[in-house]
């Protein structure tokens, strides 16, 4: 496992199996085709993969572009120059949301000659991806946490540091008491609050939008600069308070002065003040483990509850919503995170999942438990890489609350206990990878007299009873 400079890991696959599809010849005789090719998959935090392959060997017409897909499906087409295109290649890949324990066929061809009319010849690699557990997402983790306001912000501190320091790690329901329960123990964290620090730049010396609220300027934070301001946050803690980034696994910059917000991504989340609460902090830790957004699948054509278009979830008066009230924390509420999330995260292995292709009677586990024992999750393949995942859902510890204190998040409604079916599917057509099916304006959860059914595949789903404190039987059927 390799760990980089932004805090991921990335674990190479073996050696990927390579055929040249019919070719006689691993060498093109013109020279100005891709030849011997050496590709090798990287899993990137878990969820997605990185493609590498030598530079072409050419001659005097120019390699234009190349056409990447994955097991079938068109990736990536680039039109440049040779010299700027294929450098770029050495090293890069394209995200591809590929399944962690999967196996994977690449193929590429380049466009050449000077009008950029031919293609070929077409070059596949099979690559086994490495499973999420190996990548060690679930290593002890130290967090820093630098909050600061631009010097002249004028309205008084929000918190103090001591409270700051009981969202992150010393409240009941802190983050660290979050990932702690929806991890199963796997994932221990701690955090270094520093107190607070002034920035030697204004508003608008790093915000060139800014937003009038209540007669006060904020910086609306998707426009400032927050490059130029997490520098300066962490010169100030290390001249301050003798901070030191590599003592540190992930940092947390949280900007008074700012629009609501914030974002996540690599080691490192950037929060304004105002979103500044648990449940956006294991988002934005979500993003850090490589998790994409989720949502909920709402349709008009209830009680069928699902389109007929599975590739494209927002047609035939259906509609996928990004950030839509889903049970996962991904979504826009705190919740566990969902099955799919979980095995994305590493904190379910595939011995968890069950692939579901015939019909019959079949179990799951509740998602919140405190032994992740057992089915958590049952796969019904629909086409290609998209399926429905099934998990039951209790209200259980972080999934019982719905009043809940300020410093945890919004109140929401109780969950609905049953089993949750979600469409996943790939990051890249939709925004997110995982929709929970809708009933109307809530969540679909199969229970006693509540089918799933969708009738342009085939498929329904029964609750059949509830069996012990944590464990839900149900029905299959395919027409």
């Amino acid at each position: 496992v390799s760990v980089h400079a932004d805090g991921t890991r990335t674990l190479p696959s073996p050696p990927a199996t390579i055929s040249n599809l019919g070719c006689d010849s691993l060498t093109d005789p013109d020279g100005y085709r891709v030849t011997n090719p050496v590709i090798t998959a990287h899993s990137w935090r878990c969820t997605s993969s990185q493609v590498t392959f030598n530079q072409p060997e050419v001659s005097t017409f120019p390699v234009w572009g190349l056409r990447y897909f994955i097991n079938g499906k068109q990736k990536r087409y680039d039109v440049t120059d040779y010299g700027g295109f294929f450098p770029a290649l050495d090293g890069w890949g394209g995200i591809d949301r590929m399944r962690p324990g999967s196996t994977n066929v690449y193929s590429f061809a380049p466009y050449y000659d000077e009008a950029a009319t031919k293609i070929g010849p077409l070059r596949e690699a099979t690559v086994d991806v490495p499973a999420c557990n190996e990548l060690g997402n679930m290593e002890p983790t130290e967090l820093a946490v630098l909050i600061a306001r631009p010097r002249d912000f004028p309205e008084p501190e929000p918190f103090d540091v001591d409270w700051a320091r009981g969202l992150m790690d010393d409240y009941p329901l802190s983050a660290r008491a979050y990932l702690d329960e929806v991890t199963y123990g796997q994932l221990q964290t701690n955090s270094t609050v520093f107190d607070w620090l002034e920035l030697p730049g204004t508003i608008e010396s790093y915000c060139p939008e800014t937003k009038v609220v209540d007669g006060v300027v904020y910086g609306f934070l998707p426009r400032c600069d927050t490059y130029a301001m997490k520098a300066d946050a962490s010169a100030a803690a290390a001249s301050q308070y003798g901070f030191d980034s590599a003592h540190f696994d992930n940092f947390v910059y949280v900007f008074d002065g700012m629009t609501q917000g914030g974002y996540g991504g690599g080691s490192t989340m950037t929060l304004s003040s105002k979103s500044f609460d648990v449940q956006t902090v294991v988002h934005e830790f979500g993003h850090n483990l490589g998790l994409a957004h989720s949502g909920f699948w709402q349709c008009t054509s209830a009680p069928e509850y699902v389109g007929e278009d599975i590739y494209d979830p927002r047609s035939g008066g259906c509609w996928n919503y990004v950030y839509g009230a889903g049970y996962d924390s991904m979504a826009v509420r705190i919740w566990h995170y969902n099955a799919y999330h979980k095995l994305m995260a590493g904190i379910l292995d595939e011995s968890a999942f069950e692939r579901v292709e015939t019909p019959g009677t079949y179990t799951l586990k509740a998602l919140a438990t405190d032994s992740p024992t057992g089915t958590m999750g049952l796969r019904i393949p629909l086409y290609g890489d998209v399926y429905y995942l099934l998990e039951y859902r209790q209200a259980r510890g972080f999934d019982s609350l719905a009043s809940m204190p300020d410093y945890v998040g919004i109140d929401r409604p109780p969950m609905v206990e049953g089993v949750a079916v979600w469409l996943v599917l790939d990051e890249s057509r939709t925004g997110g990878d995982s929709y929970i099916i809708q009933d109307g304006s809530f969540q679909l959860m199969v229970r006693p007299g509540v089918d799933f059914y969708d009738p342009y595949r085939g498929i329904r789903v029964s609750w059949i009873e509830q069996s012990g404190d944590e464990h839900a039987r149900i029905s299959i059927e395919f027409e």
